[in-house]
């Protein structure tokens, strides 16, 4: 069978927001104020040098929110973040017991502790500890339909596909 994508849910316009301000407003900010306080040549090369490495941040998280992606094939399902893709193996997904959920409902499955990837307001991509003391890999834009698919090791996957029942149906369609 060939691949399938399932699109994300778009993060919201203050994440997409977010690195604008890091990259732009942030280090123009920091050399207006300088420019107050520095007299001396060299130390201006500093604070530009900080200015840069806060627009290099920028430009990085933005690569974060951007190149993200489900994709369904044969060999498994492949989640695609930007810079370490994941492929999970249908047969290590418990998909008997994967379902839609509101983590609003949930609480409990809710990401709190960032342990490897990205958390801006409104976006969480890696891996997380959940409140209720699991690990989870998230890629979350929307926490209202959440497709919550648990792993044969008791770990979770949480997403927020655009169309979450469309990619639980083509799961059990390869599965079966």
């Amino acid at each position: 069978m060939t691949k399938q994508e399932f699109p994300l849910v778009p993060p919201n316009k203050l994440v997409l927001l977010f690195p604008l301000f890091i990259g732009v407003v942030l280090p123009a900010a920091f050399l207006i104020t300088m420019a107050f306080v520095l007299h001396d040549p060299r130390e201006w090369v500093l604070a530009a040098t900080a200015a840069l490495l806060l627009s290099l941040i920028a430009g990085v998280l933005a690569l974060f929110v951007h190149r993200r992606r489900v994709e369904l094939s044969d060999q498994g399902l492949l989640l695609r973040r930007w810079p370490w893709p994941r492929m999970e193996r249908h047969s290590d997904l418990a998909l008997d017991q994967a379902r839609i959920i509101n983590l609003d409902d949930h609480p409990e499955l809710r990401p709190t502790f960032k342990i490897a990837g990205t958390q801006l307001p409104g976006y969480r991509s890696g891996l997380f500890w959940l409140r209720d003391r699991r690990r989870a890999y998230v890629l979350l834009t929307d926490t209202r339909r959440v497709l919550h698919l648990p792993k044969r090791d008791g770990t979770l996957i949480l997403l927020s596909p655009l169309r979450p029942e469309a990619l639980l149906e083509a799961l059990q369609r390869r599965r079966g």
